[in-house]
């Protein structure tokens, strides 16, 4: 018996990591809904959740950041034997989820419709649930390092290695705006349905990681997640250009632009979910399908 079978005997089953890695999710997700809420429950019943919804807007982003970082290492002791990431994801599912409790994008519309400070505050917005997440899958891999659950991922050496993380992170970047406006479609006319809004975001992420996997493949999934704020940078900005809520004869709580349809929590906690899930789940088929000799640019 070699000495990688004898490491690959003393590991968890399969079944065992996925069983943690849902319970991970699970377990935060309801930690999220309940718990989290009193952190992110708007001044009014029926309002989205958002720093613009809330009375005391700093107080919210320190208690949600204490919780997402305190869960997002329980998820990453849990279940980071599979996943380095998954305290991330974990969070991602979680606040998502819990967005359901509140509103949709349309009532922010309608509050704040008009107001010259609509987009640079949604961007603002945007920005600190961007460094949360980030912050959420640093301290997922700390954890995980720190447990001695997997190795660092190694830092590319080679131009080529650059150049395939690069050209993977564009493809990324272009096709998840394509696909979160194609996902969009039929419901322009519509008013906003936070359902529609998240699958829009979430299936645009997801299929956009799979076809930069596919072209460009890449072994470590921070590349991936390293994307998602430069796409939702762009998504707003694009909607603030092109009109943004009403206009063109439409009433407010229809916006001009398929990608003024989705919370910026949504598309930031949601977008990091879906290119994280549909990373592992491609990069798991790639490495059984390709020669073990081969490895992607940016292995971990």
């Amino acid at each position: 018996m070699t000495v990688a079978q004898v490491a690959s005997n003393q590991q968890p089953p399969a079944a065992t990591h996925r069983l943690l890695f849902h319970a991970a999710w699970g377990v935060t997700t309801a930690v999220f809904v309940t718990v989290g809420w009193t952190a992110l429950k708007p001044w009014e019943p029926q309002a989205a959740v958002s720093l613009m919804t809330q009375g005391r807007p700093i107080a919210m982003m320190v208690q949600i950041g204490l919780l997402a970082l305190v869960m997002s290492a329980v998820a990453a002791a849990v279940a980071g034997r599979a996943h380095r990431d998954v305290g991330g994801f974990a969070i991602g599912v979680g606040l998502t989820i819990a967005s359901f409790r509140g509103g949709s994008m349309e009532q922010l519309l309608i509050e704040f419709s008009g107001r010259s400070s609509l987009y640079p505050r949604l961007i603002a917005e945007s920005m600190f649930w961007v460094v949360l997440m980030i912050a959420c899958c640093g301290v997922s891999r700390l954890v995980v390092s720190w447990l001695g659950m997997a190795k660092k991922d190694d830092i590319p050496q080679s131009a080529d290695e650059r150049k395939q993380i690069k050209l993977h992170m564009a493809t990324l970047f272009v096709a998840s705006l394509v696909l979160i406006r194609l996902f969009s479609i039929g419901g322009d006319d519509r008013v906003i349905t936070h359902g529609q809004a998240c699958f829009a975001v979430g299936a645009g992420f997801y299929v956009a990681e799979i076809i930069a996997q596919s072209r460009f493949p890449v072994a470590s999934p921070r590349w991936a997640v390293g994307t998602v704020p430069m796409v939702v940078l762009m998504a707003m900005l694009i909607a603030w250009v092109t009109g943004g809520a009403g206009g063109a004869g439409r009433p407010v709580p229809i916006p001009d632009s398929g990608y003024l349809r989705a919370l910026p929590v949504n598309y930031v906690a949601f977008g990091t979910a879906a290119v994280l899930l549909s990373h592992w789940r491609t990069a798991a088929k790639s490495a059984l399908s390709a020669p073990s000799s081969e490895q992607p640019a940016g292995a971990s």
